[in-house]
């Protein structure tokens, strides 16, 4: 089967789809047929801003294609209000900065210039062996360094912050037990 590029059914139309179509093939290799779907793009935006990462506001989804193995996402669909405080809603295809074998990207946001940490998951929709196989549909989670990383950092600071009540008490218990020891031998001294 084939998944399409977004497009335009008719002329005038401001809502895109894709396609999957499938070829009917009898036994004797004779194509019958197509059957085929058709998915609304707004559809897959909705489905893509109703998951809790992006309906937070803290990150977006963006579901893309590459053709070049990751130098360039072409834009299928996107969902989260991050996306659009991140990049231009006109942009068509997203550029990663970096990329790592482990599936981590950089991008530079063009609205505000800010490094984002992305998440690249590949969807497999076509065999080895499928001509199409050099369009690898890919779903990336977007976020802010921030954003990614407050978890990290309030763990940090409630460490920091319970070593620091330890060292306190402690210090604190040592100095009382020490004048009540000591109390005694001096109060002997006398």
């Amino acid at each position: 089967g084939y998944w399409s590029f977004p497009f335009r059914l008719n002329e005038g139309e401001d809502d895109e789809i894709i396609t999957y179509s499938e070829p009917l093939v009898a036994r004797d290799g004779t194509v019958y047929g197509v059957l085929g779907v058709e998915i609304a793009v707004s559809q897959l935006t909705d489905m893509l801003s109703s998951g809790e990462f992006a309906k937070s506001g803290q990150g977006s989804y963006y579901l893309g294609v590459t053709e070049d193995g990751g130098d360039t996402y072409r834009r299928v669909a996107n969902g989260g209000e991050k996306y659009s405080l991140l990049f231009n809603d006109d942009e068509a295809t997203l550029t990663p900065e970096t990329r790592a074998d482990d599936g981590w990207i950089d991008l530079r946001a063009t609205r505000t210039g800010e490094t984002v940490l992305a998440t690249a998951q590949p969807l497999s929709l076509y065999a080895d062996d499928s001509p199409f196989v050099s369009q690898q549909w890919t779903l990336i989670g977007l976020a802010d360094e921030a954003t990614l990383f407050a978890f990290e950092r309030t763990i940090r600071r409630v460490f920091f912050s319970a070593s620091l009540l330890a060292v306190l008490l402690g210090a604190g218990v040592a100095f009382l037990t020490g004048r009540r020891v000591v109390r005694p031998i001096v109060r002997l001294s006398r």
